[in-house]
């Protein structure tokens, strides 16, 4: 049972939240296995009953399709090809506008992040790690999913208030189809 656990848990999943409210969750190399739920945790728990199932049969009883950490490595292979790249606007530096709260930095800051995809992957020794599209140079650690994305989420508020703070723009959400349905997206691998 452990080793299906482990298995299954190298498999990437993406995770959409709907117009209401729900997370809609597929399998990255799997996309048929589908879940919806109220919560992340039971939208990634109903992929990972369809992980099982197919996994454990294969396509017409043939071997299950490797997961892409498999192939990509860590992360994914997109992750080598990144370059950080810090530019100060020119018409930022020439106005001298009066300083935003706090408050009112770190909202912005919250309503921003939360609308960052971020992806998760377990290491197969049952813990986790996740990280940004919008910003791969914060990564989030944990023992289960949650905690992973939730360090994850405490870190990237505290760097865009600090952007924020420091009047640099904040990385754009990017905006991406999840093959289950539209909405705004948080791509998940679990």
């Amino acid at each position: 049972m452990r080793e299906a656990h482990e298995r299954i848990a190298r498999y990437r999943i993406e995770l959409v939240r709907s117009e209401d409210r729900t997370f809609l969750a597929s399998c990255l190399e799997m996309p048929e296995c589908r879940a919806r739920g109220m919560t992340i945790e039971s939208a990634i728990a109903g992929v990972r009953a369809a992980l099982a199932a197919r996994t454990a049969m294969g396509p017409g009883g043939a071997a299950p399709i490797p997961p892409l950490s498999e192939s990509e490595g860590r992360l994914g292979e997109w992750a080598k090809e990144l370059e950080l790249v810090e530019s100060e606007p020119a018409a930022a530096a020439a106005v001298k506008d009066e300083k935003a709260l706090p408050s009112v930095l770190r909202a912005i800051a919250q309503w921003t992040v939360d609308r960052y995809g971020i992806l998760l992957e377990g290491d197969g020794g049952g813990s986790f790690v996740s990280s940004s599209v919008e910003m791969p140079s914060v990564v989030g650690h944990g023992a289960t999913p949650m905690a992973a994305i939730g360090d994850l989420r405490w870190q990237l508020n505290e760097v865009a208030f600090e952007m924020l703070n420091a009047g640099r723009a904040l990385p754009e959400p990017q905006r991406r189809e999840a093959g289950i349905g539209g909405g705004g997206s948080m791509a998940l691998a679990a």
